[in-house]
């Protein structure tokens, strides 16, 4: 381990342990949900909220005061480097037929793990952006999966930065992560406590062939924390049945040229 992850690494940790313990001295802060004291009612709190089971009221408190802020605010974590704490997110595109099917796998920081009201683990909310070519998303394929379990609000790029709730689709729109048109959408969301080996959480979507690049990027929290995923593009594979015949051509045109010879 580098000198520089080990310092990252407890940095985070006594960030953790401030956020763990200011879940159970909210009058502290200034600011009705701001469990973490960190001067904004945003995502890093949800995961304190679902960590310490504080339940539906402090959740809808932390709802209707999302975005909240006081005399001081903690800019998010930068996650541009594989060795860099927080969750992690991989997407991947594979043609089926006249679509592509994406489906963007969020993995949450084991490291990060610790004791909560459900066992070992920890929850993850994330902020996310997702933009390819105009005309090429399937709009009403866009679906988010267990653990993921709760649509939350969320500071909506195409918009401003005005405050959103759950998924935005935005047709046709400049694009906040690249230049010119293109087709997007926003979505925030929210897992229970997930546990080591745990399914993950997934957002898919659909796209026409047109749509076979994806730019993604956002933010993520965990343990009371958030960290920015910059942006990064995902390029579409074939479907396997393609490959495969792919495959079996180069094998008969090999067989072929030795017979031949």
């Amino acid at each position: 381990m580098s000198a520089k992850h080990a310092v990252v690494q407890l940095v985070c940790a006594l960030m953790a342990t401030v956020a763990m313990s200011a879940s159970s001295t909210l009058q502290a802060s200034e600011i009705v949900g701001d469990h973490n004291l960190d001067g904004v009612v945003d995502l890093g709190d949800y995961t304190i909220i679902i960590d310490n089971g504080l339940g539906d009221v402090s959740l809808d408190e932390w709802q209707s005061q999302f975005g909240e802020t006081g005399d001081t605010i903690r800019l998010a974590a930068e996650g541009d480097e594989d060795d860099t704490p927080g969750p992690k997110v991989s997407v991947a595109g594979v043609v089926a037929g006249e679509q592509i099917n994406w489906t963007a796998t969020f993995m949450p920081d084991e490291d990060l793990y610790d004791d909560t009201t459900a066992g070992f683990g920890g929850s993850i909310a994330v902020s996310f952006s997702f933009e390819m070519p105009t005309g090429s998303l399937i709009a009403s394929s866009v679906m988010y999966h267990l653990p993921f379990d709760t649509e939350l609000s969320g500071f909506d790029p195409y918009t401003g930065d005005s405050i959103a709730f759950g998924t935005q689709v935005h047709p046709a729109t400049t694009s906040v992560m690249g230049t010119g048109t293109v087709d997007a959408f926003f979505t925030t969301v929210g897992s229970d406590v997930i546990k080591p080996g745990d399914t993950l959480p997934t957002i898919t979507f659909s796209t026409t062939l047109d749509g076979s690049i994806v730019t993604h990027g956002g933010i993520a929290a965990q343990a009371g924390m958030e960290f920015t995923i910059p942006p990064a593009t995902s390029r579409a594979v074939p479907e396997p049945s393609t490959l495969v015949l792919a495959g079996m051509a180069v094998v008969a045109l090999g067989v072929m040229s030795r017979r031949a010879a």
